[in-house]
């Protein structure tokens, strides 16, 4: 004898006030320190297609806290993030930062450096004030901030909403650490149609299910804390 299951076809976020209101305060408390140079703008999934949009067969809403911190602030304050593929390409961004600060000081200040007989190899904050050029040293230090002010990292976590079928919803929680500044586009949106690929971020990801309240509040608390780790 064959049995005919009732299919619950899937609602969007936004129809089921309740589970939208705990999918949000939890992605909001989850965010508050995830940066210390900014707080989190949390933000709405779009989830209906459009002119210009074709919503994703797994999107049914949920929400986006995004924030940022600045490369000045991972440089000054010796900053280091869980990821090592992040520490990796910010080293490097802000290596890039400090070789292009010292050769624009070096241009700017070449008069002064050459009455000093100050070489190129002398030109950092260290060796400048035991030369007892502390100006100099200071000056350099403005440039190497500068170099790096409006250079940004983004950091992201997202609930998304992928839908309920037979009384069992599921999400997927993920978290990014994307270092394409200005525009912090993904890796695959951005050179999907190239030869190569260049990382531009980290992605931690982590789907879960449940049936009620109860157990969402206890499995997306976990997922939450998990996709955190990357920070």
């Amino acid at each position: 004898m064959r049995t005919n299951l009732k299919t619950t076809y899937s609602q969007f976020l936004e129809e089921q006030p309740e589970l939208q209101s705990i999918i949000k305060e939890m992605l909001e408390e989850a965010s508050e320190n995830i940066s210390d140079d900014m707080h989190p703008n949390l933000e709405e999934i779009e989830c209906h297609s459009r002119d210009g949009f074709i919503r994703d067969s797994e999107n049914f809403g949920g929400f986006t806290a995004t924030t940022f911190d600045f490369l000045s602030s991972y440089w000054g304050s010796g900053l280091r993030y869980s990821s090592k593929l992040a520490n990796k390409h910010l080293d490097k961004s802000v290596e890039y930062s400090l070789e292009s600060a010292k050769e624009n000081f070096i241009d700017q200040y070449a008069a002064e450096l050459g009455a000093l007989e100050i070489n190129e190899d002398q030109v950092n904050y260290h060796d400048l004030y035991e030369l007892k050029q502390s100006y100099l040293a200071e000056k350099l230090s403005e440039f190497e901030l500068e170099s790096m002010n409006d250079d940004t990292i983004m950091l992201q976590i997202r609930v998304m909403y992928n839908g309920s079928e037979n009384g069992k919803h599921s999400a997927e929680v993920s978290s990014v650490i994307n270092w394409e500044s200005p525009y912090h586009r993904s890796s695959g949106a951005v050179y999907r149609n190239c030869g190569f690929r260049m990382e531009t971020e980290d992605v931690k990801v982590v789907n879960i299910e449940w049936k009620n309240n109860t157990e969402l509040k206890t499995k997306l608390a976990k997922a939450l804390k998990k996709v955190k780790e990357i920070f």
